[in-house]
């Protein structure tokens, strides 16, 4: 009888130890979906890269750190969703998930995590990022609307071409490489805003920053562009005379502010405001 009940209390252990080995670790999904599929990604704690892959196929690696935290997924159609579950107990180690995705290039993309690395890449697709302290890194995208809004991580775009693109930081840097389209806007609160480009595209392009810098790298006839600082200067390389120009309608202030309007023409507009950080201008 006692031999009987140990071997039991012993199964059962062996199973539940089994079962939280099964809940970590490595786990794959794949989903089958017709065109303009859309994923979403709520993640706690951890880098998600999402890339494009087969034209009809969504395949999902994830690795789950501990026992912390399930990953649960359900498909609807050609949507998809994966959520990683906080268990009592988890912090930003135990509640790590691993997301490593690929997706057809026509998808649509939504993406959450609090921290890590978010990667998108090789989309035509829709994007939404959002994170607090993550990184946000996309590269190769086009034709597409992108949204981004952190807290404090760096937001790094690269060759991003034809598509809307809006970005909103606290803090964190902003860095624009090779991005063009109808519609270019970052907004930061402290952060600085790096571009370097053609400002092509026959697009508005809108970059504020309250506190950080504005750094620009431009071929010196590639825009019409206007610079503005509150409290702050503008330096360049550009040709450009001073101007008064009502900064004030973009923030409240009772004074005109210095300004400098760089004179040749674009079918692109241009507009940098930072009320007390730098404005920089460099030619290529």
């Amino acid at each position: 009888m006692r031999r009987s009940q140990r071997a039991t209390t012993l199964g059962s252990v062996v199973l539940l130890a089994a079962s939280m080995a099964a809940a970590q670790g490595r786990q794959e999904f794949h989903y089958v979906v017709k065109p303009h599929a859309k994923i979403s990604i709520a993640n706690q704690f951890g880098p998600v890269s999402v890339v494009a892959g087969d034209s009809n196929r969504i395949d999902v690696v994830v690795f789950v750190h501990s026992d912390k935290v399930e990953v649960t997924q359900s498909q609807s159609g050609s949507r998809v969703e994966l959520t990683s579950h906080l268990m009592n107990g988890a912090d930003a180690r135990s509640g790590q998930v691993d997301y490593d995705v690929r997706v057809p290039a026509d998808a649509s993309v939504v993406m959450r995590s609090a921290t890590g690395h978010m990667v998108a890449a090789g989309l035509r697709g829709d994007i939404s990022v959002a994170g607090a302290a993550a990184d946000v890194d996309i590269h190769n995208v086009n034709d597409a609307h992108v949204h981004v809004k952190t807290m404090e991580g760096t937001v790094k775009l690269t060759g991003v071409h034809g598509g809307h693109v809006e970005i909103t930081s606290v803090s964190g840097p902003v860095i624009l490489q090779a991005v063009d389209g109808p519609i270019v806007q970052v907004n930061s609160g402290s952060g600085t805003i790096s571009y370097d480009g053609d400002f092509g595209g026959d697009g508005n392009y809108s970059l504020h920053s309250h506190n950080g810098n504005i750094d620009i790298l431009a071929p010196a006839d590639s825009t019409e562009l206007l610079a503005c600082t509150v409290t702050g200067h503008v330096d360049g390389e550009f040709h450009f005379r001073p101007v008064r120009w009502p900064c004030a309608t973009l923030q409240t202030a009772q004074t005109v502010p210095p300004a400098a309007e760089i004179l040749q023409p674009s079918s692109s507009s241009v507009h940098l405001f930072t009320f007390s950080g730098r404005i920089n201008l460099k030619k290529k």
